[in-house]
């Protein structure tokens, strides 16, 4: 497991493979391990997975306000930029 400490939140993520990046941010009420268990590795690609706000192993105090699209992706860019994907 690695984690991002951002906003105030510690999220979960994982990676696997090499290649072509490719983020993928599960629903409301998903988490990380079902996209993992579901598709696992994908060859020619930089699979990063994530646990967004209020979910799976992603914690800290959640401010609901933030339970919004533009929060969500200001994450996903946050964890892009940590990981050095342009």
């Amino acid at each position: 497991m690695a984690f991002l400490e951002r906003d105030g939140l510690r999220f979960n993520f994982e990676e696997y493979g090499a290649g072509i990046p490719l983020l993928f941010s599960h629903g409301l009420g998903g988490n990380l391990t079902q996209m993992r268990d579901l598709i696992g590795p994908m060859e020619g690609a930089h699979l990063i997975l994530y646990d967004n706000r209020g979910h799976g192993r992603t914690t800290g105090a959640l401010d609901p306000a933030k339970l919004n699209f533009d929060a969500m992706a200001d994450d996903m860019a946050a964890l892009l930029d940590h990981l050095g994907v342009e």
